[in-house]
């Protein structure tokens, strides 16, 4: 009887280990954090190949899985998700995509990402590299990937307007285009996000002026714009808005109607005419209002009020008592006496026409 012919074991570059064997022209291969000894060798390569593999997964390419991953949680991921992952993948060189997903290895993850780091700030590598992790945890489940180095990524930098700042920029849209752009804006600086605002109706509003926000306009695959659920299920929540908004609202119907794009060009154009520090983005009113909120308010409050994912329920209780709503409505109060001023100045300039 002949001698068993041992599984290669290959030390990789990166300190790993890794086994490969071929049966019947596959070739099968698994990464290790330790050097194996052969019996344990043989064992995990006997359990490798004994898993089915599908006549699609076995050729497909790394395109192909990635693509796939998407198409399977298409339905219950969020347009603008589906929308990003597809272009993820456009960012990917045409020598990795084209792997055969059973001979992509770790070495060929590491060069990836490697050479992405070059020209990409770390966060759009980190979100390319978790693209492709996920694929290959799906068809490539014996692909350990967790020891790629990756970059860093670098803390965010926030650098909201300052209240003088967004009250000044919210007097020139109050009388810019007869205030077209004020009540979607002035909703911004309530901490709402921009497809958050295109989906408001005068239905979403009661009669004490209570905005409930159970809905986003977003951009699917093929850039049209849909009413889905909003981001995350603790997106749905109400907040007290001042009357002369909801009053705006409730006589146009909607607080926002137009180009979407719109939005973010006029708040930029207002910041700009009114001497603002720099051209802010529209998000950076989100990021405003949290700040203006975490001045008085603790971390879950601010967290519950806008409608990002960490909150408790104890929060959800005890934020409404604790004041949130009347420092949304005491800046509206402060809006409203810019639009009443405006409004008499256009009033004045058509009694001198």
């Amino acid at each position: 009887m002949g001698k068993r012919k041992g599984i290669p074991v290959e030390k990789l570059p990166s300190g790993n280990y890794r086994i490969s064997k071929s049966v019947d022209g596959h070739r099968y291969r698994m990464t290790l954090d330790h050097k194996p000894t052969q019996k344990e060798a043989f064992a995990l390569m006997a359990e490798l190949i004994q898993k089915p593999i599908s006549k699609d997964n076995s050729n497909k390419t790394v395109r192909d899985a990635m693509l796939a991953y998407i198409d399977l949680y298409s339905n219950v991921q969020s347009p603008r998700t589906v929308q990003e992952g597809l272009a993820r993948i456009k960012r990917l060189p045409e020598w990795f995509l084209s792997i055969r997903l059973y001979d992509l290895d770790q070495n060929h993850v590491q060069k990836l990402v490697s050479d992405l780091s070059v020209n990409h700030a770390p966060k759009t590598v980190l979100n390319i590299f978790y693209a492709v992790q996920s694929a290959c945890k799906t068809y490539r489940k014996e692909l350990d990937l967790s020891t790629v180095q990756k970059p860093k990524k670098t803390p965010q930098s926030i650098d909201p307007p300052s209240r003088e700042e967004v009250m000044e920029a919210l007097g020139y849209l109050a009388s810019f285009e007869e205030g077209k752009y004020l009540p979607a804006i002035f909703l911004a600086a309530c901490g709402l996000r921009r497809g958050e605002i295109l989906a408001i109706t005068a239905e979403d509003i009661d009669e004490n002026d209570c905005l409930h926000i159970s809905k986003a306009m977003v951009q699917d695959k093929d850039k049209n714009w849909v009413l889905k659920a909003p981001k995350t299920p603790k997106s749905v929540r109400t907040i007290k808005i001042d009357h002369e908004i909801a009053e705006m609202i409730r006589e146009r119907g909607f607080a926002y109607k137009g180009d979407p794009g719109m939005l973010e060009k006029t708040w930029r154009k207002a910041c700009l005419r009114t001497d603002a520090k720099k051209a802010y983005r529209l998000h950076d009113l989100r990021h405003f209002w949290a700040s203006e909120m975490l001045q008085t308010h603790t971390f879950l409050q601010v967290m519950e009020s806008g409608g990002w994912a960490t909150s408790t329920t104890l929060t959800r209780v005890y934020a409404h008592a604790m004041g949130l709503d009347e420092a949304r409505v005491q800046m509206g109060r402060e809006t409203s006496a810019l639009l009443s001023t405006a409004r008499d100045a256009l009033l004045e300039e058509k009694k001198n026409d």
